[in-house]
């Protein structure tokens, strides 16, 4: 078994989302994590992100470098990784 961490991370929307791209993002975001074996929580107000994404290193380093380089995120900031 590969070593398990956690990154939390904060981020800015670059655009308005509406609430019905909201839950499609939500609803894809659990379809993938489930397959990688990644679970967490992502908590969205008022055009702010905040995650917490948690398993294996390989996955979680995996999908942090896919939300960095996703263009509806601004302004990542690493809060917590360990």
């Amino acid at each position: 078994m590969e070593r398990l961490i956690h990154i939390i991370y904060a981020s800015a929307a670059s655009s308005p989302i509406e609430e019905k791209d909201l839950l499609n993002l939500l609803k894809e975001s659990r379809k993938h994590n489930l397959s990688v074996g990644i679970t967490g929580m992502l908590l969205h107000v008022d055009g702010s992100f905040f995650q917490v994404l948690e398993g294996e290193e390989k996955a979680v380093e995996e999908l942090y470098e896919r939300i960095r380089s996703d263009q509806r995120h601004l302004k990542i900031t690493v809060i917590i990784k360990e």
